[in-house]
Parts: structure tokens; C-alpha cells; sequence
């Protein structure tokens, strides 16, 4: 027993010396140089006919001991021999086992040092990474024993950790001119004919291209090591994408504009994330934080966070919050999202519960409106959203300030998201207030010079309702202004092209007299046009020359009525033309044989009672147009009079017909009666002689009965 014991002993010794011998051998051979250099020529070779273009590999290492295999000094060059994708190291470490069992177990991956240049010569031609992704491409089969046999071969893919460090990705592409990547002297000959073919323009002047570029210090996704469910963990560090387009950026000499400019960016974040659950069908992750910040437009994200979970085409987003420069916040708890997807058709839709924000308008005032640079006031924000691709509603909107001395209750839409000259901004505001002095508080917050100040205090709280609608180079506004001194309907528009105000204005019960000090002036009845001049360049130059502070412009209106010192006004026509130095005025009362004039001027809107007025009275003879409404009226009037002769006739004649139709009545009605009367005393006669008679032959008859019984 011993000695079988000892030789089952001897044997297994020596099998596994035997296996541990070739197994030694085997690592010596495969890490020989010889055969390193083997593997890298034909590992070259291999991706070079695949690809169909130069392929460069430094050196190629084999691990069989950790299942891992490196790739030093990678280099790619496209099909125009420009060097396209450059790799310093790539190292993977598989799961052997597994992969004896038809598992892929990727252990480790690491890619450092990796550099890619692509570009798209114009438009119409094809980039040059092209080639690549059309190589990859499953060739279709309709042999069904190929397909389940890949169906039966089919592998599954297990990742423990991948890291990515130094890679960057620049891609250009370009209108009228030559990617800044082919300008190389090995590429001279080939433009040089390109440019002969007419392939090519490149004016001096104008030089339109985009050019983007992508870098990451590094990314690591590290699988967790317990759980049913493949879960992991995102780290992203120092995620750079930068474009520019070779123009300056759309705020260049407008230091009114903000500094966004999608064609000019430069965006650093770093990510921490979570990945919970990933299936092939499925997946849900959480964005522990993400901070985001573009250097130059001003956006500033810190505290993002959210979960996300994705199934069949639906994703979902619960628990969104964001902070940006502190003071201004966005949250929501849950948002839905039906992918879009060409192969069903289905169109992209989403929809949010109610999203709340906090904000101070100056953290968004570098970016999109540097007016807004000193908007301190803090503002608060409730609404829903739904949309698709193309559009967005807008749904519950209620903007306030905490301590409710403004309230906006809107709606609204945004149409035709895709094209710039089609979009249609509308909000409808069902209802706005502003109370007291923050009328002033709002204003103050803006930079700007500060016009009827004391008129806009006079108009007390301020109720307004109407809509809004923002076009291609157009914002358009209309509704009711409701205030202390009388509620006002207007209908104006901002031109973004001509850079003129234009609207109109009307009112049926505006106190004139106490928003200007004008004692003995009544309430007006009235409208007005106006256009004002808002084009910076040319007010500039105008105050440049002669000063001011009023606003350029005319205004037009008509006065229906109104009352001066208990006289009734009516039918009053007036101008006001401003310079922004002066604003000049002429009032014209209208009369058949007089005219009642005035003129006046001022130059500050805040003294306009103390305005200089110079009344005067203008005679004239009575115009063809007068007499021709003179002689309208009178013909007015003559028809008139001779409708109501006509109908005071007709009236008459119908009386007189009535009463000759009553007065025969009353005779037929007096004959029947007068016949009625005679029949009855006809009838009460016959009755009468009829009793008469029947008591006579009652006499009779007693007589005779008397008779017989004496006899």
C-alpha cells in the first residue's frame, strides 16, 4: 500500500515538474525577443491589411504567466498619409480561464498616451477616419449554419477595470479653406492639384472652418468586486473640450452681448460617478457630482447630481440638482425620456415634474447679458416641461421674489427648435404683479440711464397680462398694463435689425394730469403711435453732438376726450419729436372756422409741468373738405327729417286704418247686440202669450169641470 502510495506520489511529482518545466520553457520562448519581434510584425501586418493603410508598432509584449499583452508606440496614418492616431502604451490583462470557457474577462486595461487628428476636407467629402469604421463593418450573410454557429459562439464580456490617461482628440473640418493638419510638405503635390481641380478655395478674407479638440487626464471605471449585478465606479479627472472657428467671437466690439459663443469654448470637468446595474437591455447609473467650468463664457456648475436609469428606450432622471456660482439652483425629482429611434420610427419626447429654481440674474450675465451684471434682486422659479425634438412647453410657470412683491403666472412654447429663422418663442402671462417700490428695485438693478423715474413711482402697484413672442431678430409684446392712474393696452416690438421700438399705445381713463403735475388737466381719453430709436452707434453719435438725456424718437397721438379747467375737449391731435437733447411738441384742437394750437418743449421728463407752452389760435376759411362734410350732414340730416315725416305719416295712416277697423267693430259688435236684445224681447213676448194662453185653457177647463159636476 505504501509503495503505491509512493509511486502515485513519484508520478504526480514528476507531472508537475514536467508542466511547470514546459511551462517555464514556454514563458522563456514567448518572451524571447525573436519571438516578440515575430508577434509585432505580424500583429502589424495583420491591422495594416485590415485597415488598408500603414501601420506602425515599436514593440509588441506577451505575459502567458497574467494573461496580458502590451502594445508600445502604436502609430496610424490614414489614406492621405497623414499621420492620424498616435499610442504610447496599450496594456490588457484577460482572464485565461474564462476565456477557455467563452467568457471575455477583460482584468485590466490601460491606454496612456494616446493622440488622434481627424478632419473632414469639406462637406461633401468623406473624413478620414472613415476608412476605419467602414473596415469594422459585419459583412451581411445569408448562410443560417454561419450564423448559428456565431449565434452558438457567442462570447460574454466581463470588465474588471480600464484606465485612460493623456488622450486627446482634435477634429477639424472646414468650408473654404485647408485643414491646418495637411499643410505639410508631404502633402504640397497633392493640394497643389486639389487646388487646380478647383477643390479648394481659401480667400484671404473670409476663412470659415471649426476646429475641436477633446483631452482627458483620466478616466477610470473599476468594476466592484461584489454584487450579481455588474456595478462600478466612474472617475473623471480634467476632461477638456475646446472649438474655435477661426472668427471673432459674436461679442467682439458689442460689450452688450454676452460672452457665449458655441463656437468658442473651453470646458473643464471632472465626474464622479456610480454605475448600479448594467444588462445588455438596461442599465442605471448615479452622477455622484460633476463640476463643469468654461473660463471664458462664465458658467461656473459645481453639485451636479442625478440618477439615470435607462430601459427599452426610456430613460428616466430623478433627483437632478445643479448649482451654479452658488447662488442659483436647479432641481427636479424625476423627468422622462422616450428615446428617439429610426428602426420603430419613434420620435424623441420627454416631460418633467415641477422643476424648482433659486437664482441671482448676475450669475448668468457674463455669459448671456452682461446688463444684468449687478441683478442682485433674488428670484424663485416653479414649471413643468414636456416636449420633442422640435419643440418645448412650457407649463405652471410661476416666477416670484421671496417676499412676493413680484408674481408672474405664465405659460408658453417654443416652436421650430431646429431652424433659427423659423423658432417661435411665445409665453402667454396670465397674470403679473409688481407692488410698491420694487418697481424701483427692479430698474436699479440694471446699468443703464434711468428715464421718468417719478412718472414710473406715480403709477403705484402695476397688474399686467398679454403676451410675449420672440422671432428671427424680433421680440414682440402686447396686453394690459393696469395702474393707479388708469390701465393702458399696448402692442409694440423690438426691429433687431433696424434697432427701433415701435408700438401703440391706448387708454380710455389715464390720469395725465397727476403723472405729469398738470393740475387742470383731466383724465384722456386717448391713443398714440410711437417709434424710438435704440441703435447704440446711433444715439452715440447723436449725444455725442448735442447731449441730452431724453429718448430719441416721435410720438403721435389723439386725444377722443378729455377735460381742461371742467371744458370738455375732444378731437385733439398731438406730436412730440425728441433729439434726446430736446423734445418738441404741437397740439392742434380742430375746428370748423378756428383751429386751437400749442406748442411746447422740455428737456427732462422729470419737470415736465414746468415745460415752456406757447399757445395760439389759427383761422381759416372753411376747406372744400368741410363743406363737403358740412354739406354731408346737412343731406344727413334733410334724409333724416324726411324718414321721420315718412314714418309720422305712415304712423297716422296705420292709426287712421286701426281706428276705422275699431269703429266698425264697436257697430258690428252694438248691431249683434241691438239684434240680440230684440230677440230676446221677442222670445220673452211668445213666452209670455204662451202662458197667457195656457192659463186661459186652464180657466176653461176648470169652467167645464165646474159645469159637469152641477149637472
Amino acid at each position: 500500500m505504501k509503495k503505491a502510495l509512493l509511486i502515485a506520489l513519484k508520478t504526480v511529482g514528476c507531472l508537475v515538474i514536467v508542466i511547470v518545466a514546459l511551462a517555464a520553457v514556454a514563458f522563456f520562448i514567448v518572451n524571447s525577443s525573436s519571438i516578440q519581434n515575430k508577434v509585432q510584425r505580424k500583429t502589424t501586418a495583420i491591422l495594416a491589411q485590415k485597415l488598408g493603410t500603414k501601420v506602425e508598432i515599436d514593440s509588441v509584449s506577451i505575459d502567458l504567466w497574467k494573461g496580458g499583452i502590451s502594445l508600445y508606440r502604436l502609430e496610424l496614418w490614414d489614406q492621405k498619409d497623414v499621420k492620424m492616431l498616435n499610442v504610447d502604451t496599450l496594456q490588457v490583462s484577460l482572464g485565461l480561464w474564462a476565456l477557455a470557457q467563452k467568457n471575455i474577462e477583460i482584468k485590466k486595461a490601460t491606454l496612456a498616451g494616446c493622440k488622434a487628428v481627424l478632419y473632414k476636407l469639406l462637406p461633401d467629402t468623406v473624413a478620414n477616419y472613415q476608412f476605419i469604421i467602414d473596415s469594422l463593418k459585419r459583412k451581411p450573410t445569408t448562410d443560417t449554419t454561419v450564423k448559428q454557429k456565431k449565434k452558438k459562439n457567442k462570447f460574454s464580456l466581463d470588465i474588471g477595470k480600464v484606465t485612460l490617461r493623456r488622450i486627446e482628440l482634435s477634429y477639424e473640418t472646414s468650408k473654404t479653406r485647408i485643414p491646418l493638419i495637411l499643410r505639410s510638405k508631404r502633402m504640397k503635390p497633392i493640394l497643389a492639384a486639389q487646388r487646380k481641380k478647383g477643390k479648394f478655395v481659401e480667400p484671404e478674407e473670409e476663412k470659415r472652418w471649426l476646429m475641436q479638440k477633446v483631452s482627458l487626464g483620466e478616466f477610470v471605471y473599476e468594476k466592484a468586486r461584489f454584487g450579481r449585478h455588474k456595478k462600478g465606479v466612474v472617475t473623471v479627472r480634467n476632461l477638456n473640450y475646446r472649438n474655435d472657428n477661426g472668427l471673432p467671437r459674436k461679442n467682439t466690439g458689442r460689450k452688450n452681448r454676452g460672452w457665449f459663443d458655441s463656437k468658442h469654448m473651453d470646458i473643464t470637468m471632472n465626474i464622479d460617478a456610480k454605475v448600479n446595474y448594467l444588462e445588455p437591455d438596461s442599465m442605471n447609473f448615479s452622477i455622484v457630482n460633476i463640476t463643469a467650468k468654461d473660463s471664458v463664457t462664465g458658467f461656473d456648475f459645481s453639485n451636479l447630481h442625478f440618477n439615470a436609469s435607462l430601459k427599452k428606450g426610456i430613460a428616466k432622471v430623478t433627483d437632478f440638482h445643479v448649482t451654479q456660482q452658488q447662488n442659483t439652483t436647479l432641481e427636479f425629482d424625476s423627468a422622462t425620456f422616450i428615446l428617439p429611434s429610426k428602426k420603430i420610427g419613434r420620435k424623441l419626447q420627454y416631460w418633467s415634474s415641477e422643476i424648482k429654481g433659486k437664482t441671482l440674474l448676475k450669475n448668468i450675465s457674463r455669459p448671456f447679458a452682461p446688463m444684468l451684471k449687478g441683478f442682485e434682486l433674488p428670484l424663485e422659479l416653479r414649471v413643468q416641461v414636456e416636449g420633442t425634438d422640435t419643440t418645448m412647453m412650457f407649463n405652471n410657470i410661476y416666477v416670484y421674489s421671496p417676499d412676493s412683491l413680484i408674481q408672474v403666472y405664465a405659460y408658453g412654447d417654443i416652436q421650430d427648435m431646429k431652424n433659427k429663422y423659423d423658432l417661435v418663442v411665445h409665453f402667454k402671462v396670465t397674470k403679473m404683479i409688481a407692488r410698491g417700490a420694487i418697481k424701483h428695485r427692479v430698474i436699479n438693478q440694471f446699468s443703464v440711464k434711468k428715464y421718468m423715474m417719478s412718472q414710473v413711482n406715480k403709477l403705484g402697484n402695476i397688474r399686467y397680462n398679454g403676451n410675449i413672442y420672440v422671432l428671427w431678430k424680433k421680440v414682440a409684446f402686447d396686453g394690459v398694463l393696469g395702474t393707479a392712474l388708469g390701465g393702458l393696452n399696448f402692442d409694440f416690438y423690438i426691429d433687431g435689425n433696424d434697432k427701433y421700438l415701435v408700438g401703440r399705445v391706448s387708454s380710455k381713463t389715464l390720469n395725465l394730469a397727476k403723472l405729469t403735475d398738470m393740475k387742470n388737466l383731466g383724465n384722456l381719453n386717448c391713443s398714440a403711435s410711437f417709434k424710438f430709436d435704440i441703435s447704440k452707434p446711433r444715439t452715440a453719435l447723436m449725444r455725442k453732438k448735442i447731449g441730452g438725456k431724453l429718448p430719441m424718437g416721435r410720438v403721435d397721438a389723439v386725444v377722443n376726450e378729455t377735460y381742461f379747467k371742467k371744458i370738455k375737449l375732444s378731437n385733439i391731435y398731438a406730436t412730440i419729436e425728441s433729439n434726446g437733447a430736446i423734445a418738441e411738441g404741437n397740439v392742434v384742437m380742430k375746428g370748423k372756422r378756428m383751429d386751437g394750437l400749442c406748442k411746447f418743449s422740455f428737456t427732462n421728463t422729470d419737470s415736465i409741468s414746468k415745460m415752456k407752452i406757447r399757445p395760439g389760435v389759427r383761422f381759416h376759411k372753411m376747406s372744400d373738405e368741410d363743406k363737403a362734410a358740412r354739406d354731408k350732414e346737412k343731406a344727413k340730416k334733410a334724409a333724416a327729417k324726411e324718414k321721420a315725416a315718412q314714418e309720422k305719416a305712415a304712423a297716422k295712416e296705420k292709426a287712421a286704418k286701426e281706428k276705422a277697423i275699431a269703429k266698425e267693430k264697436a257697430a258690428q259688435e252694438k248691431a249683434a247686440a241691438k239684434a240680440a236684445k230684440k230677440a230676446e224681447k221677442e222670445r220673452k213676448k211668445a213666452e209670455k202669450a204662451a202662458a197667457k194662453e195656457r192659463a186661459a185653457q186652464e180657466k176653461a177647463a176648470k169652467v167645464q169641470t165646474g159645469t159637469t159636476s152641477s149637472e
